[in-house]
C-alpha cells in the first residue's frame, strides 16, 4: 500500500537511530511542559490561587 509508504520509511529510519527518536521525544516533552505550565497558570488565576 502505497499511501503508509512515507510512514514506513520514516519508522524505519527512527528505529535504525534510536538516540534521534530519544531526542524528539525529549524536545516534544520539553514544549508539552513549557505549555502545560501556562495552562495551569490560567487555571489557578481563574480560581485565584495564583502564584
Amino acid at each position: 500500500m502505497q499511501l503508509l509508504d512515507p510512514i514506513r520509511e520514516r519508522y524505519k529510519e527512527l528505529m535504525e537511530k534510536p538516540e534521534r527518536l530519544h531526542e524528539y521525544l525529549d524536545l516534544g516533552a520539553q514544549k508539552a511542559k513549557k505549555e502545560a505550565q501556562k495552562t495551569l497558570q490560567k487555571v489557578h488565576e481563574l480560581i485565584g490561587v495564583a502564584r
